[in-house]
C-alpha cells in the first residue's frame, strides 16, 4: 500500500508493506510488516510493525513498536519505543525525551530532552541535552557525544525491571501499556472500517437494558467456554474447539473497542464537539485502559464494560437472526 497524496486528516492505515510518500496534516496511524514514512505528519505517530523507518519530519510525538525502528528525520516531541534495535540516524533529532527498551540502540543524532528506560547495548555519538537515566549492560559513547545532564546508568538490576517497575508503575509498564493501547486501536480501526454500521448500532444502545445485556455476555462467554471445554475431550473435537476460543478472544477484544467508542463519543458530547468516529475510538479505548489501570477497581471496569459488551453483540446477532427472510 502507498499513499502518494497529501491528506488533510487523520490517516489509519495496515498492510504488509506500507510506504507513506505524502504529508499528512494529522495523526498517522499504522501497523504493517513493513512501514516506511517519507512524508512529513503535522501531529502525531503511532506504528506497530516489523521495520518501521521514519525519513520525514514527525510535528509531535511518535509512540512506536516495533522489530527494528530507523529514524532519519525529525521527531517534534517526545519518543516512546519498544523494539529489538533503535537507530536514531547522526542528522536525526528528537525534540523531546527518549524513552525506550530495546536491546540495541544506536544513538548517533541529537536528543533536547532526557534518555530513559531499558537497553542492552548503546553507543551513543549524537548530543543528549537532558538527562541519561537507563539501565543498561554496556554503554559506548563516542568521541563526538555530549550529555549535559546528569548521567545515570546500572546494570545491576534484573533485565527489564527497574525501582520504579518494583512499584508497579515502572517504564516496562508504560511500554506493556502502550503497547496495548496500539493493538487496541489498530484492530478497532478494522473492525470499524469492516463492519461500520454494526458496531455503530451498539454502540448507540450499548446502555438500553444494561442488567440483561451484562448476564447475556456472561452467560455468552461461558457457554463459548464451556463448549470449547467439551469439544477438546475428544480428538476429533479439538479443531473446533480451538476455533471457539479464536471467536472468544475476538469477542473480547470487540467488547473493549465497543465499550471505548462509548466512552469517546460520551467525551466528546460532554465537551459539546463533534468529531470523526477514529477520535472518539481512540479517545475512549485511551480512558477504558487508563480506568483499567486503576488499583483495586480496574479489572472491575473490564469486567462490567467486557460483559455488557459482549452482551450488545449478543443481542445484535439475535436480531439479525429474527429478521433474516426465511
Amino acid at each position: 500500500m502507498e499513499i502518494l497524496q497529501q491528506i488533510d486528516d487523520d490517516v489509519y492505515a495496515a498492510g504488509g508493506n506500507l510506504q507513506i510518500n505524502s504529508d499528512i496534516n494529522g495523526d498517522l496511524i499504522v501497523t504493517g510488516g513493513t512501514i516506511t514514512v517519507n512524508g512529513d505528519i503535522a501531529g502525531d505517530l503511532i506504528a506497530a510493525g516489523g521495520t518501521i523507518t521514519i525519513q520525514g519530519n514527525i510535528a509531535d510525538d511518535a509512540r512506536i513498536a516495533a522489530g527494528t525502528l530507523k529514524i532519519s528525520g525529525s521527531i517534534g516531541d517526545d519518543v516512546i519505543a519498544g523494539c529489538s534495535q533503535f537507530i536514531l540516524e547522526e542528522n536525526a533529532t528528537i525534540g523531546g525525551d527518549l524513552a525506550a527498551s530495546t536491546n540495541q540502540a544506536y544513538l548517533y543524532g541529537d536528543i533536547a530532552g532526557n534518555v530513559s528506560g531499558n537497553f542492552g547495548n548503546i553507543i551513543l555519538g549524537g548530543n543528549v541535552a537532558g538527562e541519561l537515566d537507563v539501565d543498561t549492560d554496556k554503554i559506548q559513547t563516542l568521541s563526538d557525544a555530549t550529555i549535559q545532564g546528569e548521567r545515570i546508568t546500572s546494570k545491576e538490576t534484573q533485565p527489564g525491571i527497574t525501582e520504579s517497575d518494583e512499584n508497579g508503575y515502572g517504564f516496562m509498564d508504560i511500554v506493556f501499556w502502550l503497547l496495548r493501547y496500539i493493538m487496541l486501536l489498530l484492530t478497532g480501526w478494522i473492525i470499524l472500517y469492516l463492519a461500520t454500521n454494526s458496531i455503530e448500532d451498539m454502540t448507540f444502545h450499548l446502555t438500553d437494558k444494561p442488567i440483561h445485556k451484562t448476564i447475556a455476555g456472561l452467560l455468552s462467554l461461558l457457554g463459548i467456554l464451556m463448549g470449547s471445554i467439551i469439544l477438546a475431550v475428544t480428538v476429533v473435537g479439538i479443531p473446533l474447539a480451538l476455533i471457539l476460543l479464536l471467536i472468544m478472544i475476538f469477542l473480547l477484544y470487540c467488547a473493549r473497542i465497543i465499550a471505548g467508542l462509548w466512552l469517546g463519543k460520551k467525551l466528546f458530547g460532554l465537551l459539546g464537539r463533534t468529531t470523526t468516529r477514529w477520535r472518539e475510538m481512540a479517545a475512549g479505548i485511551f480512558i477504558l485502559l487508563l480506568l483499567g489501570s486503576i488499583p483495586y477497581i480496574g479489572w472491575m471496569v473490564y469486567v462490567v464494560t467486557t460483559l455488557l459488551s459482549t452482551g450488545a453483540i449478543y443481542y445484535l446477532l439475535k436480531e439479525k437472526v429474527r429478521n433474516r427472510p426465511a
